[in-house]
């Protein structure tokens, strides 16, 4: 990886909207290829994504964090 080449998040959301164009999609393999990084933030993304929610928000959650509460029971 060069100093240019800048870690490409937006692709990973990009990816699992399905709007990645060809070309983008060659550079986000190609990307994924030589970065360590990334490739354990993808990993980390499929392993987030196959966790149900248990209808807990987000903001809940924070709110919740911050006040030290534990997560809501599943």
């Amino acid at each position: 990886m060069t100093a240019l080449d800048l870690h490409p998040e937006e692709l990973f959301d990009r990816r699992v909207l399905g709007t990645l164009t060809p070309e983008e999609a060659a550079h986000l393999e190609a990307h994924l290829a030589q970065c360590d990084v990334c490739r354990f933030e993808l990993e980390a993304r499929r392993d987030f994504a196959a966790v149900p929610a248990g209808g807990a928000s987000v903001d809940d959650l924070v709110t919740r964090a911050l006040a030290g509460l534990p997560a809501p029971a599943p």
